[in-house]
Formats: structure tokens, sequence, C-alpha cells
């Protein structure tokens, strides 16, 4: 009688081979997930920092367009000596912005005025910090 092998190929994977494919599958997901969030963040720090110029931006206009005299430290509120400013004529400050300026160097000879202007966004943050050479002639 002859005696028959018989050889038993199943095809498929084995369970370990099934894990570390998942595991280098969530690695990878993970990292996609992490890329995106940056993004996000980046994305809305671009949508801060575009508000806080164009808000600076028109106030350096009301700067340019207003008369010498009338720009001071007078109504300085911070403690470092900066004005707040609480409305522009435009309405252009961004809900919870601050626009703050400060006169840092006022040249009676030259007759001008060096004028630091900054903008805060809603966490109190710097976004913009410019500075404007105003004459007086």
């Amino acid at each position: 009688m002859a005696h028959k092998t018989q050889i038993n190929i199943q095809g498929g994977f084995t369970l370990i081979e099934i894990m570390i494919t998942m595991a280098i599958l969530a690695v990878g997901i993970l990292g996609i997930m992490s890329m995106q969030i940056t993004s996000i963040q980046g994305n809305a720090d671009t949508v801060k920092f575009t508000e806080a110029n164009l808000a600076a931006q028109s106030q350096l206009e009301l700067f340019v367009l207003s008369d010498y005299d009338s720009i001071s430290n007078d109504g300085a509120s911070t403690g470092d000596g900066y004005t707040v400013v609480t409305s522009t004529a435009l309405n252009t400050i961004p809900p919870g912005y601050t626009i703050e300026y400060r006169v840092i160097n006022e040249n009676t000879a030259l007759d001008t005025k060096e004028i630091k202007l900054r903008v805060k966004d809603p966490d109190g943050k710097t976004r913009t910090d410019l500075t404007l050479v105003k004459s007086g002639s």
C-alpha cells in the first residue's frame, strides 16, 4: 500500500503579520493627524496676523491724516505708556483686538514725531508692531 503524503498549504497571513501591519498603519495615521493639526493652527495664526495688519494699517492711515498736534501720549492707559484706541473712524478693529500707540520720540527741531503702534489679539499676543514717523509740516 502506497502511503500518500499530504502537504497542507494555506494562503493568508499570520496573526503576527497582521499586528505588525496595524502598528505601522497606526504610526502613519498619527503622523498625518499631527500634520493636519499643525496646518490648522498655522492657518488660524495667519488669520490673526492678517486681521491685526489690517487694523494697524487703518490706524496708521488715520495718523497720517490727523493733525500733528493731536497725536500725543496724554491719554496713556497702559503701564508701559501706550494709549489704547477703543474705536476708529473706519471701525476696523476686529472684535477682541486692541490697538495701542505711543509717541516714542518727538523731535521739535525737525518737527517730527515717531509713533510706535502695536496690535494685540484677543489672547493678548502682540501680532503687529509698527513705527511711523509723522512730520508736522
